[in-house]
């Protein structure tokens, strides 16, 4: 039979102990027998006894030749008047619960051997699980007496709640710490370029792109391209000649003309604008996410194009599936690669103004901003989908073979020289989305 030890407090006897621990002072000889020890015997301070989980005696009650015998079961305390522990805490984070204050009376050796309960909530209340870290010993959870410490909350419990018991045999529903679980993004999937960085001409990941370089070619420098960039530098009136004002009004007078229309003829000029806005810098700082140019304009339009439908499908297809994969707790997913590029080459995306303005995207961040376990199998959660590109030029974009004429067209050219003669900053264009997603086990 299992038994509980207990440790005899100043004016304990049998009986008392008796009606104590099993609600019956009755039971004292069989608690003494138990023992192994004279029920008239008077007991000592510190004196070790053991409490048999259940007890049988004589119903005194009752005729003496009965055979009537009653069974109780041991009612060991609740141990704690209050316990500490934090309100609220991101999956992946460290909880501590303590008992800051035992119930008057409490033996030490009830102190030392209480557990912990602990009940997991879904978002809607229901109660997705219960632990008992001394029966189960979940390897992410550390019990002791005094103290509960859930090492890493789990994923799969984002967005519920839980609360944490301390408790013998029972728990009192009065002593107890609620739990919201929050959730920081996860990482999903991110390109290996990063905005604003990866040379083409170094190979170097680390490097300031090269359609995003300023300030960087001398008038020799910019002559020796093509022929045409020759003659922006040496004939008289024509680009090299002119001023910022109008090299500005040949790249829009081309960019309005023959590369966008309807709303997104604004969309550019607005970028050409933002281009323009703050004047000529001949330092050595670059231009951050801070300055980046996002237009509602722009978004819609990238929305609403199929290439980006189709990279936010392959995003919630490889969502769900990396969470199946980590069987439903985001913090075990391994970052996925996309597979699907997004690019606007289309005849009609090079006339009405989205490859202007995003030609081929250059990085991407998808990140998982929400998540709920529904039951057993099915989840239900939120992502980020962030795309950049470079509003920017570099010298490949200005040659003028036969695949790619724009080396030919005073626009481009104005545009390079503004940039990399000039000063003037290229930017990061960023599209955001947010899409929801669904899904199951196998």
């Amino acid at each position: 039979m299992r038994d509980y030890p207990y440790t005899v407090a100043a004016g304990d006897s049998f009986s008392k102990i008796a009606k104590l621990r099993y609600g019956a002072e009755k039971a004292f000889l069989s608690l003494a027998s138990y023992n192994k020890i004279d029920p008239e015997s008077t007991l000592s301070v510190g004196q070790k006894l053991r409490l048999p989980e259940t007890i049988f005696y004589k119903d005194v009650d009752v005729p003496s030749n009965s055979v009537v015998v009653r069974q109780a079961n041991v009612i060991l305390p609740e141990v704690a008047d209050h316990l500490a522990g934090p309100a609220k805490v991101d999956i992946g984070g460290k909880a501590e619960f303590s008992i800051d204050r035992f119930k008057a009376g409490i033996a030490e050796d009830d102190k030392a051997n209480n557990g912990w309960k602990i009940d997991v909530f879904l978002k809607d209340g229901t109660k997705k699980e219960t632990l008992e870290p001394e029966k189960t010993k979940p390897a992410f959870v550390t019990s002791s007496p005094g103290k509960l410490v859930i090492d890493k909350v789990p994923g799969s419990w984002a967005n519920g709640s839980f609360q944490v018991f301390p408790k013998v045999r029972k728990t009192d529903p009065a002593v107890m710490v609620k739990t919201n679980v929050a959730m920081k993004p996860v990482e999903l999937s991110r390109s290996r370029q990063r905005p604003g960085r990866f040379s083409r001409r170094t190979g170097s990941f680390t490097d300031v792109a090269d359609d995003m370089t300023f300030s960087d070619y001398t008038s020799a420098q910019y002559a020796a391209i093509n022929k045409l960039c020759w003659a922006d530098i040496h004939v008289p009136g024509l680009m090299g000649s002119q001023t910022d004002t109008e090299v500005f009004h040949a790249m829009e007078d081309m960019c309005t003309s023959l590369f966008a229309r309807g709303d997104l003829e604004g969309n550019i000029k607005r970028m050409i604008a933002k281009f323009k806005d703050k004047g000529p810098i001949r330092t050595a700082n670059y231009n951050t996410e801070r300055d980046a140019y996002t237009d509602p304009v722009l978004t819609k339009a990238v929305l609403g194009h199929q290439s980006m439908k189709n990279f936010i499908k392959e995003a919630q297809d490889q969502t769900i599936a990396a969470i199946s994969g980590a069987s439903l707790d985001p913090l075990g997913i391994t970052p996925f690669t996309m597979r699907n590029r997004i690019v606007f080459h289309d005849t009609s995306d090079i006339v009405g103004g989205l490859t202007i303005a995003i030609n081929d995207t250059w990085a991407h961040d998808i990140d998982l901003i929400d998540y709920q376990v529904l039951d057993a199998k099915r989840f239900k959660g939120r992502i980020k989908i962030k795309v950049y590109d470079h509003f920017g030029l570099d010298e490949p974009d200005l040659d003028i073979a036969w695949s790619k004429p724009y080396g030919e067209l005073a626009g481009f050219r104005a545009w390079f020289m503004l940039q990399h003669l000039r000063g003037y900053l290229p930017f990061w264009t960023v599209v955001e989305t947010e899409t929801d997603f669904e899904g199951s086990l196998p």
